[in-house]
C-alpha cells in the first residue's frame, strides 16, 4: 500500500466542480474579533440581570435598582420595573459570552441558557455543549466533524512528507510506518473511551465502546 496516496480527513472534495471544503473554523470557534466585541460590552457585576419580556416569552438585560419588601426593582431600558426575586437572574461577565461549555457559566439561570444559545446561532455557532451534551440549535445545519481547517504558515501536505522522511531517516518499512499511524490512531480513540464498573468487580470496563475497533 502507498501511503503517500491515501487521502487524509479534511481534503474532501464538493461535487463535480472538485471545490474544496470551505473552512469549519467560523462555525466551530468564537473569533477574536467576536471576544473584543463582547468584552467591550457594559457589564456591572452587581446589578446587571436577566428579566422576563412584557409578553413572557423571553428575557431582557437590566439594571437592578434595588430590592425591597420582598420585590425587586430592576430598570430596564429608562423604565423602571417590579419584579419577584425569582424573576430575577444575574448575567454572566462577558467572557462567558458565546461559551461553548454551559457547564462553565457563573449563573445557570434559564435566561443565561437561553442567551448563550441565541447569541452563538446568531454567531452561526450552532453546536454548544452542556457537560456531556450536545445541545444543536438548528438541527438541519451540517455538522463539521472532518473539515479542512486552515493555519497560516502550516502546509498539511508538506507536514506528512517530512513525517514520511523522518521514517525513512530512521529506516522504518513502509508496514512499520503504516503501523504507527494505525497505533496513533488508535490513542486517539482510546482517548474518548469511557468505563463503566463490571458488575460486582473492582475492575472497570468499556462502556459503549466496542474494543475491538
Amino acid at each position: 500500500m502507498n501511503l503517500r496516496k491515501l487521502i487524509m480527513p479534511g481534503h474532501i472534495k464538493l461535487g463535480s466542480s472538485n471545490e474544496p471544503d470551505p473552512d469549519p473554523l467560523p462555525y466551530l470557534v468564537v473569533s477574536n474579533e467576536m471576544k473584543r466585541q463582547d468584552m467591550a460590552k457594559p457589564y456591572d457585576p452587581k446589578k446587571s440581570v436577566w428579566v422576563p419580556t412584557d409578553n413572557g416569552q423571553g428575557f431582557v438585560e437590566g439594571l437592578l435598582d434595588s430590592e425591597t419588601g420582598g420585590k425587586s426593582i430592576v430598570m430596564v431600558g429608562h423604565e423602571k420595573k417590579t419584579f419577584k426575586p425569582d424573576q430575577v437572574g444575574q448575567v454572566n461577565p462577558p467572557k462567558f459570552e458565546k461559551c461553548e461549555d454551559m457547564a462553565n457559566l457563573t449563573y445557570l439561570n434559564d435566561a443565561s441558557v437561553f442567551n448563550n444559545l441565541k447569541t452563538r446561532f446568531q454567531a452561526k455557532l450552532i453546536y454548544t455543549y452542556s457537560g456531556l451534551f450536545c445541545v444543536v440549535v438548528n438541527p438541519y445545519k451540517s455538522y463539521v466533524s472532518q473539515g479542512k481547517v486552515k493555519v497560516e504558515s502550516i502546509d498539511d501536505n508538506e507536514e506528512l512528507e517530512y513525517t514520511f522522511s523522518a521514517f525513512d531517516i530512521i529506516g522504518f518499512s513502509e508496514r512499520e510506518t503504516w503501523e504507527c499511524f494505525m497505533l496513533t490512531a488508535a490513542v486517539m480513540s482510546m482517548g474518548e473511551m469511557k468505563f463503566k464498573q463490571k458488575g460486582r468487580d473492582d475492575q472497570a470496563e468499556p462502556d459503549g465502546f466496542d474494543i475491538r475497533q
